[in-house]
C-alpha cells in the first residue's frame, strides 16, 4: 500500500545535505528492572503502536510516497548495545554524536531504537542527580532508550508525543489532554462572534503584512551586519577547516545538556518580569539565557583568535512552531506540522556586560510580537509548496554536500541565524514504561544548513532541562559543558533579580 507524504515531509527530505541530516534524536533513562532489546519489541508490540501510527511500519518508496508494510512483515529496527556507558557523559555524548550525524536507511526503516541496560543509577550522565523515592531498591538499575527518526515521518514534538503511547500512564495523560482542550474550547466561546472576526482579520491582515516586512527588515539586517560585522561563525568554520587541513571534520558535533531548574521556580522568575497586559514565558527567559552564552561563546572565540575580528552585536534566534500548540489529541495521526519564525535579538554589548533583566525584557518584547502574527504559519504554508512542487532531488544534494536551490533558500530565509530553538513540553509527573521509571528525556535537534547551534527547552516531571547540538568549530568539545553553564549562569543572575535565593 502507499501513502503519500506530506508535503513537509518531502521538504525535510529536499532541504537536509549530507552534512545535515535532518534526524532529531531521543534519549529515554529509565530506572527499574533491566530494559533490553527485545522488552522494548515487545513492548512495541503489546501497545500495537504500528497499527495506531502507520509510519512506524512505513518506509520511503521514492521522495514523495511512503510504502506501508504489513505489520507480520515489518521488523522493527530494534537493537542493543551489549556495553554499558562506563564513562560519565563522555560515551553517551559519542552515541548520540553518531546517531544524529548517520543516515538512515529508509528503505527499511524511517526510526530505529537502540537499548542498553545495566548501569548504576547515574552512571550514564543521562539522569542529572540519583533518583529517590521508588528507584532505591536493590533490583534497580540504569536503562537508555536512544530512538531517533527522520523528520519526513513526523516532527520532534510528534514523535515525542508518541511515546506517551507506549507508557503506563497513557490512558490518564490522553484524558488529561482532552480535558485541556475542552477547557480551551469552552473560554473560546466565550468571546463574541464579532470579537472573534475582528481578531481573526487583524492577525491574518496587518499581521502577515508585519510578518513580511519583518522578513524584509532581517534580509536587509543582515546584508548591513555582513559589511560592518562579518560573519563570526563563518570566520570560525575557516579558520577550523585551514588547521585540519580538510572540510570533512566540520561535520562533526559536539553537545551536551543540563537540568537548569523547576518549573515552579522558573514560572515565579517569569511572574516576577511580567506586567498585568505583558506576560514573559519560560520560553522568554531560556532564550535570552542562550543569546547571553552565545555573547560569552563568541568573546571566548575572541580570546583564542586576537588575530581575527569577531562581534555579534544581534543575533537571529529561529524557533519552530507546532502548528497543534506542540500536542497531538488522542487518536490523531502524527504528521510533520511544524513551522518556524526567525528573531533577531541582541547579543554582544559593546560596553559592560548587559544587564540580564534588560537582556530578557527586549527579547521578551521582540519574540511576543513575533508571535502575536502568522510568520510561522507562512513558514510552514511555505514548506508545503517547495514540498509539493519539488525542486530538485534530495539524492543529489545528498551526494554534493551543502548545494542545491532548497538550502539556499533555507539559509536566506533564517538570515543566517546563530541558533535554532525549540519548547516541548513533556508529561508533568513521572511516567513509566512497563513498570520501570522515566527518570530522565533528552531531546536533539538535528542542525538545518547553515546553523551552527540548536537548543532544546524541554521539561518533563516538574524539571526543566536544556540540550545543545552544536557543530564542532562553534562550540569546540572542550568547552561543550562550560557553554551550558553560561546558559545557567545568566538564569541564576535573573533568579537573583527575582529575590529567588
Amino acid at each position: 500500500m502507499r501513502r503519500r507524504m506530506t508535503a513537509v515531509g518531502r521538504f525535510s527530505l529536499l532541504s537536509e545535505t549530507k552534512s545535515n541530516p535532518s534526524i532529531p534524536v531521543m534519549v529515554l533513562a529509565l530506572s527499574g528492572k533491566p530494559l533490553s532489546a527485545e522488552d522494548f519489541r515487545e513492548i512495541y508490540y503489546n501497545r500495537n503502536i504500528a497499527g495506531k501510527h502507520y509510519r512506524f511500519r512505513s518506509i520511503t518508496q521514492d521522495s514523495t510516497h511512503f510504502s506501508l508494510l504489513p505489520s507480520t512483515k515489518f521488523v522493527p529496527q530494534v537493537s542493543e548495545i551489549l556495553s554499558y556507558p562506563m564513562v560519565y557523559r563522555t560515551e553517551l555524548k559519542s552515541w548520540i554524536a553518531e546517531a544524529i550525524l548517520d543516515p538512515l536507511d529508509l528503505s527499511k526503516s524511517l526510526w530505529q531504537a537502540k537499548t542498553t541496560t545495566g548501569g548504576v543509577l547515574g552512571q550514564s550522565g543521562a539522569i542529572p542527580a540519583p533518583p529517590t523515592q521508588d528507584t532505591n531498591d536493590d533490583d534497580s538499575v540504569e536503562s537508555l532508550i536512544l530512538f531517533r527518526a527522520h523528520h519526513c515521518m513526523a516532527d520532534g514534538v510528534s514523535l515525542a508525543t508518541i511515546f506517551v503511547d507506549l507508557m503506563d500512564e497513557k490512558e490518564e495523560l490522553d484524558e488529561l489532554v482532552a480535558t485541556q482542550v475542552k477547557a480551551f474550547q469552552k473560554q473560546k466561546k466565550k468571546r463574541s462572534t464579532i470579537f472573534r472576526l475582528f481578531v481573526l482579520l487583524y492577525y491574518w491582515g496587518w499581521g502577515s503584512i508585519k510578518s513580511f516586512a519583518y522578513q524584509l527588515y532581517l534580509y536587509f539586517a543582515d546584508l548591513k551586519t555582513k559589511l560592518f560585522y562579518p560573519s563570526p561563525w563563518k570566520k570560525l568554520r575557516k579558520a577550523h577547516e585551514d588547521g585540519n587541513g580538510d572540510t570533512t571534520t566540520a561535520t562533526q558535533r559536539t553537545l551536551s545538556w543540563v537540568q537548569a531548574c523547576s518549573v515552579d521556580e522558573v514560572k515565579q522568575v517569569a511572574d516576577y518580569f511580567s506586567t498585568k497586559h505583558s506576560k514573559v514565558t519560560i520560553n522568554d527567559i531560556f532564550c535570552s539565557c542562550i543569546s547571553a552564552a552565545i555573547a560569552k561563546l563568541i568573546t571566548f572565540h575572541q580570546s583564542r583568535h586576537p588575530e581575527m575580528k569577531l562581534s555579534l552585536p544581534y543575533l537571529n534566534l529561529v524557533m519552530p512552531v507546532h502548528m497543534l500548540g506542540g500536542v497531538l489529541l488522542p487518536g490523531q495521526a502524527m504528521g510533520n506540522k511544524i513551522g518556524a519564525m526567525v528573531s533577531r535579538v541582541p547579543g554582544q554589548s559593546t560596553g559592560e556586560r548587559m544587564d540580564p533583566g534588560e537582556r530578557l525584557l527586549s527579547v521578551h518584547q521582540i519574540l511576543n510580537s513575533r508571535k502575536q502574527t502568522p510568520a510561522a504559519v507562512w513558514s510552514y504554508l511555505l514548506a508545503k509548496l517547495v514540498g509539493t512542487i519539488g525542486l530538485g532531488s534530495s539524492v543529489n544534494r545528498l551526494e554534493d554536500g551543502n548545494t542545491g536551490v532548497i538550502p539556499w533558500l533555507f539559509t536566506k530565509a533564517h538570515a543566517n541565524a546563530s541558533a535554532v530553538v525549540t519548547n516541548v513540553r513533556g508529561p508533568e509527573n513521572y511516567v513509566h514504561l512497563d513498570g520501570r521509571r522515566v527518570e530522565a528525556t533528552l531531546g536533539f535537534l538535528p542542525l538545518p544548513p547553515g546553523i551552527p547551534l540548536g537548543m532544546v527547552i524541554q521539561s518533563y516531571a516538574g524539571k526543566v532541562t536544556l540540550t545543545v547540538m552544536a557543530e564542532s568549530w562553534a562550540i569546540p568539545d572542550a568547552i561543550s559543558d562550560q557553554f551550558m553553564s553560561w546558559v545557567v549562569e545568566e538564569y541564576e543572575a535573573l533568579k537573583h533579580q527575582a529575590a529567588l535565593k
